[in-house]
């Protein structure tokens, strides 16, 4: 009997992987030439399409639609393949999901204009599929809809609604359905939600200006500078003009907003990078302005002060970077400081660098990463730092850092560290172990293989510097 039953169930899990289980689809309302076309999705409970799953609007994730007409597959619209943040586990959004019958507002339907641009009125199909089995790396199908007949309607004069304030209904309704209009008043609109205090609906909005045309985007963003200040996005997508709109920008380094101030710093660094077109006077006022905004970066919290701290990497300027030193002494997101004083590598940063590893608390674990920093970018004159710390910092965690980087670089010192630390029980001794398994498989050795192995390489001639 048992055999029966392991032979019926093989046969099912065989049979789900060759037939998807069916879905049911139907446009929602009414579907018009250049305004949104969404598609309802019925799946068997507990399942839930949900959407966006993250910030670029035409990625659906598990889910995927194909449209023809007369009989001919349409392609989808031609954009760009973009870094993904997905919003929550990975995995297919809503593969585990129950809401009593009841599933959130929003859910279950897609936005397919955001995939195809249907520019003439007539008789489409569709067809959904859902891809996986809680995995979102899955390509198999779970469920599949029959290809479905739909409407498109001739365009008609229509109106731009006033915007919700929940960032939830701007991201999974109202922005959509703007992006339905590729007008030069949408762009407009649109741009202003890079201003916005919520992250995701940022996010969302920036990779949404991939439906215009890189001319139409950079006008509406030169506007922008210009009448509300500069944001991280308008600074990216005007990088390589920085000098030219520096002074524009530089008024908004005095600004409360940490998130004109962020693009304000960005545009000042990027035209400090281009110094072959700057004149010493513009230069020296740039400096000036950016060293006074780093002053107040310790009036922001640590993650606002790293992002704004970042931006600074493009600035190889000596007043800058004493600014920079500036924060690493006040505890101002050192860690972050400290990234970007090493990015222009500086034989004189290296000794004020171990200082700094020397000094940490034990209790400093938010700023960690250091002994990794000097040695990818100082390699070999970092070592002899390393050796110093890994023997002196006041912080285990430093000296443990300081020992992988020493290991990496096959110094003894690095495998001394860690012989004596499970040689006399230090308190470190399990995180040293845990750090041993980078090189070693510590889970097939025993306490005195691992002892041996420390001692013979410990014991090796140190490479000279």
């Amino acid at each position: 009997m048992k055999r029966w039953l392991f032979i019926a169930a093989t046969l099912t899990s065989v049979a789900w992987a060759q037939a998807p289980a069916p879905a049911v689809i139907s446009v929602q309302g009414v579907a018009r030439v250049d305004s949104p076309v969404w598609i309802q999705i019925e799946l068997p409970r507990p399942f839930v399409v949900f959407y966006p799953v993250m910030y670029v609007p035409w990625v659906f994730w598990c889910d995927e639609f194909e449209v023809r007409r007369n009989g001919k597959l349409m392609p989808q619209i031609d954009l760009p393949k973009l870094p993904l943040v997905y919003f929550g586990a990975f995995g297919c959004p809503g593969s585990n999901a129950d809401f009593n019958g009841h599933p959130p507002p929003f859910s279950n339907r897609l936005p397919l204009h955001l995939q195809y641009h249907f520019t003439e009125p007539g008789i489409y199909e569709v067809r959904y599929s859902r891809y996986g089995d809680g995995s979102a790396t899955s390509r198999q199908v779970r469920f599949q809809s029959a290809w479905t007949q739909f409407d498109i309607l001739a365009a008609e004069p229509h109106e731009i609604s006033a915007p919700p304030d929940s960032p939830e209904n701007l991201r999974r309704d109202f922005l959509p359905n703007l992006l339905a209009d590729r007008s030069d008043e949408a762009l407009a609109l649109l741009v202003t939600f890079h201003y916005h205090s919520d992250s995701q609906v940022r996010e969302y909005a920036a990779a949404a200006l991939n439906y215009w045309s890189a001319s139409a985007v950079e006008n509406q963003l030169i506007e922008a500078l210009s009448t509300r200040g500069p944001t991280p996005v308008v600074a990216k997508r005007l990088a390589s003009r920085a000098s030219e709109f520096v002074d524009t920008a530089l008024p908004y380094l005095a600004s409360d907003s940490p998130l004109i101030l962020q693009g304000a710093v960005e545009i000042a660094s990027r035209a400090l990078s281009e110094s072959s077109t700057l004149s010493p006077e513009q230069r020296s006022r740039i400096e000036q302005s950016l060293a006074s905004a780093i002053d107040r970066f310790e009036d922001f919290d640590t993650s606002t002060a790293q992002g704004l701290i970042q931006p600074l990497g493009y600035a190889n300027s000596a007043r800058v970077h004493e600014a920079l030193w500036s924060l690493v002494d006040r505890h101002v997101a050192a860690g972050q400081a400290l990234v970007e004083i090493a990015a222009h590598p500086n034989p004189q940063d290296l000794s004020r660098i171990t200082a700094y590893m020397l000094a940490r608390l034990p209790k400093d674990w938010a700023e960690d990463g250091t002994a990794h920093l000097i040695h990818m970018y100082f390699p070999d004159a970092a070592l002899p730092s390393l050796r110093t710390a890994v023997n002196q910092a006041r912080s285990p965690k430093v000296r443990i850092e300081c020992a992988e980087e020493l290991i990496l670089a096959n110094d003894p010192s690095g495998f001394a560290f860690a012989l004596d630390a499970i040689e006399h029980d230090r308190s470190w001794k399990s995180r040293t172990i845990q750090m041993l398994g980078r090189f070693v498989d510590t889970r097939t050795y025993s306490e005195s293989q691992l002892i041996r192995y420390l001692t013979d390489r410990a014991a090796a001639r140190p490479q000279q510097q």
